[in-house]
């Protein structure tokens, strides 16, 4: 059991000695093995941005709900809110700037955190700007949890930098094709444009990989779309490609979207766990796959990636990905059964054309 699981089974059991209801938001810092405790818990309520936590949880019986942490979603007050601060600042500021209108008076907020990834600058902003002290508990490896017992009534979380601003989709410093991209806080990389999908662009232009696309329609997966960046080049070069693009993380299907409809791009926008509710086959995959899991590096991640490229490549179908050049891709695929190829690599990522065999 990892530092981080045993700081979620101390929170669990925090929360299994308040009465009334608890509302536990979730983002991709989730261990796996949190699911089946949350069944245990009476009157909670989950609420995720990530579509795999959301189908799981419901699949254990656990109301929740999907959202890019719209907290209107919220019926009622609650008398605990429980949350692990996200990797993401702006997304921590949304989460806290909602508290006070999250909980009921004298409610709890539990906070958990480590103290290497922001908690003790969160923990000092939130102490004076509700003048409250909360109790602290100190776990292995840098972890804490705070349980803040709040007064009757409280101000919002101040120096938030951004959370007024994080429901915006807006232009960023980016143009495709001559229209300006649309993004937000909360998707990936959501201001500027990735290192590595630049990369794999570049590379598929110089092997002249579009011709051969462009002469009769294609049918693309956009494997974890982002903003939707692989799909706004692609629609550019073939105009006549079939597209889906999918995603976990509900503020990129938001965004991915909104760029799909300026442009008047015909794209299917789909949320879903690794494509693992898409049945189709697809002509062409891009994908530039996550290897984090929050604040951690995961094998498993990439490797549940190159399965699923291999479970949705149509039978002459190909693939195209861009990874980070220090991790085995290639076995992974061998793994998988699909063939792989090495068309680039710039010492920091490097471009892999996958087949089947």
């Amino acid at each position: 059991m990892s530092y981080i699981d045993g700081s979620y089974s101390l929170l669990v059991q925090k929360l299994q000695s308040f009465e009334g209801s608890k509302l536990l938001i979730l983002d991709e810092n989730t261990p796996l093995n949190l699911y089946s405790m949350l069944s245990r818990i009476q009157d909670l309520t989950v609420l995720t941005n990530r579509y795999d936590i959301n189908q799981t949880l419901l699949s254990e019986n656990v109301p929740c709900s999907y959202s890019d942490f719209d907290f209107a979603e919220v019926a009622s007050r609650c008398n605990v809110v429980a949350y692990r601060l996200s990797k993401e600042k702006s997304v921590v500021n949304h989460v806290l700037d909602a508290i006070p209108r999250l909980l009921t008076a004298e409610g709890h907020l539990l906070l958990l955190g480590n103290k290497n990834q922001g908690f003790p600058s969160t923990l000092k902003k939130l102490t004076k700007s509700w003048n409250i002290q909360p109790s602290l508990v100190n776990l292995k490896n840098g972890e804490k949890l705070a349980d803040f017992a709040l007064p009757q009534k409280i101000s919002q979380y101040k120096n938030s930098n951004g959370a007024s601003e994080y429901e915006n989709i807006e232009p960023i410093s980016l143009m495709i094709g001559g229209l300006p991209v649309y993004s937000k806080r909360g998707a990936f990389g959501w201001n500027k444009q990735d290192q590595g999908s630049q990369f794999l662009i570049e590379t598929l232009n110089s092997n002249y990989i579009w011709s051969n696309l462009s002469t009769s329609p294609v049918s693309m997966l956009d494997l974890g779309c982002g903003y939707g960046y692989l799909t706004m080049h692609a629609a550019e070069k073939c105009p006549n490609i079939q597209i889906t693009a999918t995603d976990n993380n509900a503020a990129a299907l938001l965004v991915c979207q909104k760029n799909m409809s300026y442009r008047g791009l015909n794209a299917k926008v789909i949320a879903s766990d690794c494509a693992s509710s898409i049945k189709q086959r697809f002509d062409l995959i891009l994908c530039n796959p996550p290897f984090h899991q929050g604040f951690r590096q995961s094998d498993d991640l990439s490797i549940k990636f190159v399965r699923q490229i291999g479970a949705h490549l149509a039978p002459q179908g190909v693939a195209y990905l861009v990874v980070n050049a220090f991790l085995s891709y290639e076995k992974w695929a061998h793994s998988c059964k699909l063939a792989c190829n090495t068309l680039a690599n710039n010492r920091s990522f490097k471009v892999l054309e996958m087949r089947q065999p």
